[in-house]
């Protein structure tokens, strides 16, 4: 007789974490069930609010951990493009659950001017420099 489980996600210990452009981010999706659970990652872009199914390729690569399939994400080389929230969605034909972290990639070169917190929200007003061109970005961080 085989008792199944779905999976349970163990929580990132960061929920967001600032990264500069040129940086390597690796997040690991430690999840444990029966059948053994898959990983799919996802990217929900603070630009647009798209989302984006992440494949292994080019910068990114995705590696097993303890036999769990895509457990770790690494992305070499960060750029402002890939600033947004990461998901790990553990699935195992039982059930699914899931986890997320916050990514906000600093561009080299620019300046924080300012961080309040009001009402548990954090705005960033960050200035960035490209071609003697001044860009204000405006980002609410949710905790």
């Amino acid at each position: 007789m085989y008792v199944t489980a779905a999976p349970v996600v163990k929580h990132f210990s960061e929920k967001s974490r600032v990264l500069v452009e040129g940086e390597s981010l690796q997040l690991e999706c430690r999840t444990w069930g029966y059948p053994l659970p898959q990983v799919k990652w996802t990217r929900l872009s603070r630009w647009d609010s798209s989302s984006v199914d992440i494949v292994s390729g080019g910068r990114i690569t995705l590696d097993n951990i303890d036999s769990v399939v895509n457990a770790r994400l690494t992305i070499s080389d960060m750029s402002i493009n890939d600033y947004g929230t990461y998901t790990c969605v553990a699935h195992n034909g039982i059930g699914n659950q899931s986890d997320s972290e916050a990514i906000l990639v600093r561009v080299k070169g620019i300046t924080i001017l300012q961080c309040s917190f009001i009402d548990s929200f954090c705005f960033w007003v960050i200035k960035c420099f490209s071609h003697g061109i001044v860009v204000i970005y405006n980002i609410v961080l949710v905790e």
